[in-house]
């Protein structure tokens, strides 16, 4: 998790200098390497993090996540309603609300929703797990770590680190007791495209934060393709 941080503020030191193409594949390789240092360590024998069920890596056919909805549903349902009474306070009346953009940014949110589950509950969650030696699902201390790095990789948004926090306690405590990375990516994706899209509260994070209009990785991508 330490080499996790450390690509996180590699990534935000070079993206601002993303123009110069050496930097930009640098860039790119330390996003790779975000990428791949995981999946990598993912492959390593599971069998090694223990019996309890919460910390194996479990796909969930239909009959589960049908199952499950009666498990995830509650939680997304209010956190959706709260969205929901703050977008009155930030889009008053719901005016400018698209229905094709909403639709557009579900897509993009299931997307970015899958890398997230799978960073956080799938590769994140059993090691915090075994290094808090914890065997029972009410374990506050998997919850406050967990919610802790959210937050983290969330700065520097106050709001979305606040929001963040609050709901990744919540998807800790379902994840610990029902996994289901199928439903819990839904969840993921409806709230944060009600976040986005209905509230519109600003959603950007590191770098980019203070530059609205700053795209570091298609700015990469354009320097090293065309220098």
């Amino acid at each position: 998790m330490l080499a996790i941080a450390a690509f996180h503020l590699c990534a935000w030191a070079l993206a601002p200098h993303v123009g110069d193409p050496a930097m930009a594949r640098l860039f790119l390789g330390v996003l790779a390497a975000l990428t791949v240092y995981p999946l990598a360590i993912s492959a390593r024998a599971w069998k090694h993090l223990g019996a309890d069920a919460s910390i194996r890596i479990h796909w969930p056919g239909l009959t589960e996540c049908v199952r499950d909805i009666r498990v995830y549903a509650p939680l997304t349902l209010a956190a959706a309603i709260a969205v929901l009474l703050l977008s009155l306070e930030t889009n008053q009346g719901w005016t400018d609300i698209d229905a094709e953009r909403l639709a557009i940014g579900l897509l993009r949110y299931l997307g970015l929703a899958s890398v997230q589950v799978y960073f956080y509950f799938v590769f994140i969650l059993p090691r915090l797990v075994i290094a808090l030696h914890s065997t029972n699902p009410k374990d506050h201390r998997v919850w406050a770590a967990l919610a802790a790095i959210f937050a983290f990789c969330h700065l520097p948004n106050p709001s979305l680190m606040a929001l963040g926090a609050l709901i990744a306690t919540g998807w800790t405590w379902l994840y610990r007791h029902r996994p289901n990375p199928v439903l819990l990516c839904a969840s993921h994706a409806i709230l944060g495209t009600l976040l986005a899209e209905v509230a519109q509260i600003h959603m950007r994070i590191g770098v980019a934060y203070s530059m609205p209009g700053f795209r570091p990785f298609r700015l990469a991508l354009a320097s090293v393709l065309m220098p």
